[in-house]
């Protein structure tokens, strides 16, 4: 199963234009934050889920990634991304001090 992510509101990307131009999250940062994600709402079991990142998006002004999840852990990774907020500043050392979710935007089967 496939889950294409965001970390970044469209509407957060327009007013702060400029700021959003020169962050890159790259796929460490993608693996803490879901890792940091799964650890709050599953505790260590949730964070011993295994993932792949299949692709990140740098270019794209939201901040895209698709992982690769298995299908019994479907519900697990959803909950769990949906439910987390964070200050992006956390994980990318930056000035941006947004508060951030991660929002399942497509989910595609293997």
């Amino acid at each position: 199963m496939i889950l294409t992510c965001r970390s970044l509101d469209p509407q957060y990307v327009m007013r702060n234009e400029t700021q959003v131009k020169s962050l890159e999250i790259d796929e460490v940062t993608w693996q803490a934050i879901i890792t940091a994600s799964l650890r709050k709402l599953y505790g260590i079991f949730g964070e011993a889920s295994h993932f792949d990142l299949v692709q990140v998006f740098n270019n794209d002004p939201r901040l895209q990634a698709i992982i690769r999840i298995h299908y019994a852990d479907e519900s697990k990774f959803i909950n769990s991304l949906m439910a987390y907020t964070f200050k992006l500043n956390r994980f990318t050392g930056g000035d941006i001090e947004a508060s951030s979710h991660v929002k399942v935007i497509e989910i595609l089967p293997d």
